[in-house]
């Protein structure tokens, strides 16, 4: 089966089995767009929709380095995106979500 031949319901039906040329394909194909779609989802003014949530979510799970840094700034986009494209892939556990004023720790 030739991966890049499949549409993307067919590439994720695959990939939610275990299917890891099916991830990398998924990978491969958003990895263009996901810059302008984390840049537009850090905005204040953008629309709370499911994954605008879900972007910053993942912004606010970066280490506290990334928070002094404007919403918008290229260096919180580009770690945002390799984040997001780490999870599609499967190269890193999903975190759990953020509640209230929680924040991530890291312990030596």
């Amino acid at each position: 089966m030739n991966e890049a031949d499949l549409s993307l319901p067919e590439l994720d039906a695959l990939a939610r089995k275990g299917n890891l040329q099916a991830r990398a394909e998924i990978s491969r194909r958003l990895a263009p767009h996901l810059p302008r779609i984390v840049r537009r989802a850090l905005q204040e003014e953008s629309r709370p929709t499911r994954l605008n949530r879900a972007i910053r979510q993942t912004a606010a799970r970066l280490p506290s380095s990334a928070g002094r840094q404007a919403p918008a700034d290229a260096g919180i986009v580009q770690r945002v995106t390799r984040r997001l494209l780490e999870l599609v892939s499967g190269k890193t556990p999903r975190l759990a979500p953020v509640h209230g004023n929680r924040h991530e720790t890291v312990r030596f």
